[in-house]
């Protein structure tokens, strides 16, 4: 461990990824798979500028905090999506259970994310604004 780096919990035997040239092509194709870990700009799309609106009228929230609660909830949706797809799938595809529990990450940090914008909402409107 260098020092002045914090302590942090070792995975198993250190690794962190793929280590031979086949692991490390097969691993970056991931993300080809379902798109759902690219960055995604969803203020085109006239549902999120709607949910903007709609949040800032209804709760007098500031634009920014607007935009990210209703990215996240999109993400969520996407992600839900691409689940309901997969599964549409699963009958014709063998391997596809494994892809929906690997799916379930993006889920996760989705709902991270819509939690921690939905705190700042709350505090937004306990404290009075951005």
């Amino acid at each position: 461990m260098r020092q002045g780096t914090p302590d942090l919990p070792q995975t198993r035997s250190g690794r962190t990824g793929p280590r031979t040239p086949a692991g490390k092509a097969r691993s970056s194709q991931n993300a080809l798979k379902h798109g759902l870990s690219r960055n995604f700009s969803y203020a085109a799309e006239p549902i999120f500028q709607e949910m903007v609106d709609v949040l800032c009228r209804e709760t007098g929230v500031g634009r920014a905090v607007a935009e990210e609660v209703a990215a996240a909830e999109l993400m969520l949706r996407r992600i839900k999506w691409t689940e309901r797809e997969m599964l549409t799938a699963l009958a014709n595809k063998a391997g596809l259970v494994d892809e929906l529990l690997r799916l379930s990450r993006y889920e996760r940090r989705a709902r991270s994310r819509l939690r921690r914008a939905s705190t700042t909402l709350r505090l937004f409107q306990i404290g009075g604004g951005y």
